[in-house]
């Protein structure tokens, strides 16, 4: 079945779509993959808690930070709490 061409097409597909997915997403659009609110994904940006780039005017976020700061449990109670 592995050898099917339907599936080897379908695999293809999906390698393709995930190398077009940005490297980089906007602060609003972060927010909205962590589950929290615009604006506290700004404060975060401002203090220095969700690691971002400036481009140019544009602030982004790099999707492999959010990834990161999702797996790594220190950076969720940093400051002590639960």
């Amino acid at each position: 079945m592995a050898n099917s061409p339907v599936v080897s097409k379908t695999i293809s597909r999906a390698d393709q779509s995930s190398e077009r997915e940005p490297l980089a997403v906007s602060v609003t659009e972060a927010a909205v993959l962590l589950g929290i609110s615009r604006a506290l994904a700004y404060e975060l940006v401002a203090r220095g808690d969700l690691p971002s780039l400036r481009l140019g005017r544009r602030v982004v976020v790099p999707r492999q930070a959010l990834v990161a700061l999702v797996e790594d449990p220190e950076w969720v109670h940093r400051d002590g709490t639960h």
